[in-house]
């Protein structure tokens, strides 16, 4: 009798976590379907930003909340990782690039430890490339924004984040010759401002690094 009662409190639990799972999944699709598909449809109408930013800070929140629920899983967390990438090409459409950067890097940090745990995963290595790839271009993107706006000092900030991730890039693949461009690129924006400040001695180290 005791084994029966346990079989069969383990089949409800794993009968309730199943509907729970399901119930997530509805709500993540009724979310993203909101999020996403309707965002991009009301941007193209005009005067609907300041609208659709107010609607998409309470459904990214929503979204987080949801994903707080899920076990730490390879798949939850790599669809939690999607979706913040997602998010920052939004945030981008919406002019709030501080909000797309912190998308970005909280993508990058979780297919970080995805790459870490799977190193032989054809498809976490791919997605780490991508992130590395949107959150650097995302720096790059941030910094000439505030080098237009005369904030050289603040684009210096950024693209130096952007040179520590195109390191890092380089520094996993040696060998691959667009990644190596990529950190002369770097090398060489980073200088750029550091001379627009008057900082010579540490742009020229730059330029010949690059």
């Amino acid at each position: 009798l005791a084994q029966q009662q346990a079989n069969q409190e383990r089949d409800q639990a794993k009968q309730a976590e199943s509907q729970a799972l399901q119930q997530k999944e509805m709500a993540l699709d009724t979310l993203n379907l909101m999020t996403y598909n309707l965002t991009s449809e009301l941007l193209k109408l005009t005067g609907t930003k300041p609208i659709v930013a107010r609607f998409w800070q309470a459904n990214d929140e929503n979204v987080d909340k949801i994903y707080a629920l899920d076990p730490k899983t390879p798949k939850a967390q790599r669809d939690q990782a999607v979706n913040l990438g997602k998010r920052g090409a939004v945030w981008w459409l919406l002019d709030n690039p501080q909000a797309a950067l912190a998308s970005y890097e909280k993508a990058l940090e979780l297919y970080q430890q995805l790459a870490k745990v799977n190193p032989e995963d054809k498809q976490a290595q791919q997605d780490l490339s991508l992130a590395y790839q949107q959150l650097s271009t995302s720096y790059q993107k941030l910094g000439d924004l505030q080098r237009q706006a005369g904030n050289v000092q603040a684009a210096l900030g950024n693209y130096e984040k952007k040179l520590e991730l195109s390191k890092q890039e380089a520094a996993a693949d040696p060998k691959d010759k667009e990644l190596q461009r990529n950190l002369f690129t770097s090398y060489e924006t980073v200088g750029e401002a550091q001379q627009q400040l008057g900082h010579a001695r540490e742009a020229v180290a730059n330029y010949e690094t690059a």
